[in-house]
């Protein structure tokens, strides 16, 4: 097996069918680690400045943190332009935003090549906490360090007596190896980079408006992903979910409160979709659903925002300051299993009805030996559904008996019947539907 932290060199060759075996290629080189070991780096792996003060005895640093229990420098890698030269490794902890006290340094002399290069501290047994900056100190013969300056983190610093520091234009290429090791709490800048984070600004463009909004249902619905800020802004009231409840309030802030929130809704299932209605403003509306593979709807046009995300044989809709009563139409058979509204600022009551009496188109249909239908009734009393043949003989009973007003979802499975054609009836009071 590999052992962590150890360099090893690869070539490969090829034989052929004849014997013959090529030249080896060029050595490729790697250094394993535990999956605890992290690399921490601001620039963007290309130098396009060499800091080189002319004489000796300058101080280049960049700042990292590590977390509160403590992680192990295991590897310094830095950039140089040019291969020789020698140089100070140095470890400083914080000092209010600046390094502070020396806690590791060690000359660097073999092997220092134009390009990228590592060197091993694990045997200096050094941890790091919070905020602490990495650098060099100059010798005369120290080739030139890399600066990226496409980037500018405001982590790097240079100083000609180590006391007094200013910042550099862009990011010095040093980068260091820590070990998280059982893990711990960030701290130090790690704990502040989201400090200016606008709550509600998921895209992260300095402002809110209806784009947060897409980007924080796109989110909540699994068809976006949200890291770091852009998922503490998703986070608007804080409590630790992000859900509909924050949609809600982001699209109050865009509204600037013009609205009059409704305490209470209803939600009407028919065969062929959902509807809402309710006694005021509706901030948003996240519905899931089950359904049959091959599921399709068409969600309303008038909203802000309105998306859906349909995962096998659930689908989960999410419509944000709807316009209008009708959420989706389907000609498909589904079932509402999970529903929840919220005004400007929380959820409310919903309160379930059926709207309309009759069955829903069997899926699938023709079929073998199963097939699935729905019974919606408006009122509570007896109803049946039952199947019959085409001498008016009932071969099938799906329901018999009293009922809530709902909708059922019900299956028949005619693996006992011959093939052919059939008949659903359902009754309910005086009204009957019928299907073939």
């Amino acid at each position: 097996g590999l052992t962590n932290n150890t360099e090893y060199s690869y070539s490969v060759s090829a034989t052929y069918e004849d014997g013959t075996e090529s030249d080896p290629s060029e050595l490729v080189t790697v250094i394993p680690q535990a999956q605890t070991v992290h690399q921490e780096s601001y620039d963007d792996g290309t130098s396009e400045a060499g800091w080189a003060p002319e004489g000796s005895g300058q101080f280049a640093a960049v700042r990292y943190a590590g977390h509160d229990a403590g992680e192990q420098v295991m590897r310094y890698k830095w950039f140089q332009e040019g291969g020789g030269g020698a140089f100070y490794i140095k470890v400083w902890s914080d000092d209010n935003g600046y390094p502070g006290t020396e806690i590791y340094s060690g000359i660097q002399v073999s092997g220092n090549s134009d390009g990228w290069n590592e060197v091993d501290l694990t045997d200096a047994n050094l941890t790091v906490t919070c905020d602490f900056w990495v650098g060099v100190k100059r010798f005369s013969s120290t080739s030139p360090i890399g600066v990226d300056t496409d980037s500018n983190s405001g982590n790097s610093m240079s100083s000609d007596n180590g006391t007094d520091w200013m910042v550099v234009e862009g990011n010095v290429m040093v980068r260091i190896f820590i070990d998280e090791g059982e893990g711990g709490n960030d701290c130090g800048i790690n704990s502040d980079l989201c400090v200016d984070t606008i709550p509600g600004d998921t895209n992260l463009d300095g402002g809110i408006n209806v784009l947060d909004v897409v980007t924080l249902v796109g989110y909540i619905l699994g068809n976006v992903q949200l890291e770091d800020c852009g998922l503490i802004a998703a986070d608007y009231n804080g409590d630790e979910i992000v859900n509909i409840l924050d949609v809600v309030i982001v699209v109050g802030t865009i509204l600037n409160g013009r609205l009059t929130d409704a305490s209470s809704a209803t939600i009407n299932t028919s065969i062929d979709g959902v509807s809402i209605s309710a006694d005021g403003y509706i901030g948003a509306v996240e519905l899931t659903l089950s359904h049959d593979l091959g599921f399709s709807l068409s969600l309303t046009d008038k909203a802000l925002v309105a998306d859906y995300n349909t995962d096998g044989t659930r689908t989960k809709l999410i419509i944000v300051a709807p316009e209008d009563e009708q959420i989706f139409i389907t000609s498909d058979i589904f079932t509402v299993d999970e529903v929840l509204v919220a005004n400007s600022e929380s959820f409310i009551e919903v309160i379930e009805v059926v709207t309309e009496f009759g069955l829903s188109i069997a899926y699938p249909n023709p079929f073998n030996p199963t097939t699935t239908l729905e019974f919606s009734a408006i009122e509570a009393g007896y109803a049946s559904v039952k199947v019959y043949n085409l001498m008016g003989q009932v071969v099938g009973v799906l329901l018999d008996g009293i009922v809530e007003p709902n909708t059922y979802s019900l299956t028949w499975n005619a693996n006992n019947l011959s093939s052919g054609v059939y008949m659903i009836k359902a009754e309910s009071s005086s009204q009957v539907s019928t299907q073939k």
